[in-house]
């Protein structure tokens, strides 16, 4: 098992990541986690560094939210103004906010609500995604913040792999991609 460490935006990705069923997605492409670490701005270097020689991830991977930035390439490169990314360093860009990719996942959406609910064409080109939750779940949960609103889909059955099936959410399905190259560069790597 390759320990991997993972750096992120906020608490929801946090909770996401340390959910019992984001370790069995891990464990399927045989990588352990260490940890998650959330972003604090201008500590990527000394997170990252916390995470490879404390709790020896192999390595980390890093959740941003693109906000307000038009692309992948704008948000590398102001990331790059103020870090140190690394070859230990993945950038995993979620399009605009992590919430978009519990808004891919339909079955999870369809078993809070009790009912099948429309599959949104393009989660991830919703301008406010966590509203738009708040909004499909009804009266009942108009209130929960983002954490709880992540918990509830954890505890409803959310899994990465159900937003990356999803035709429109790219970044879960990069996210995926990710973890099956790490596994088969980590499994070329022990057969040499």
């Amino acid at each position: 098992m390759v320990k991997v460490g993972f750096i992120c935006d906020g608490e929801t990705e946090k909770i996401i990541f340390e959910s019992p069923k984001f370790q069995e997605l891990l464990t399927k492409y045989k990588l352990e986690f260490v940890g998650a670490i959330k972003y604090k701005g201008g500590k990527i270097k000394r997170d990252t560094d916390m995470l490879i020689l404390r709790k020896y991830a192999k390595k980390v991977i890093i959740i941003k939210d693109l906000e307000q930035l038009p692309d992948k390439e704008a948000l590398l490169k102001e990331l790059k103004k103020k870090e140190t990314i690394t070859h230990e360093n993945i950038v995993v860009v979620v399009k605009r906010m992590i919430e978009a990719w519990l808004l891919a996942d339909n079955i999870t959406i369809g078993e809070i609500v009790r009912k099948k609910q429309k599959i949104f064409t393009n989660p991830e080109n919703e301008t406010d995604p966590h509203g738009t939750l708040k909004r499909i779940l009804g009266n009942r949960y108009r209130y929960l913040s983002k954490p709880a609103i992540a918990k509830l889909f954890i505890d409803k059955g959310f899994t990465i792999e159900n937003a990356a099936n999803h035709k429109q959410c790219h970044s879960a399905r990069e996210f995926i991609k990710i973890l099956a190259d790490l596994k088969k560069e980590f499994d070329t790597k022990s057969n040499t």
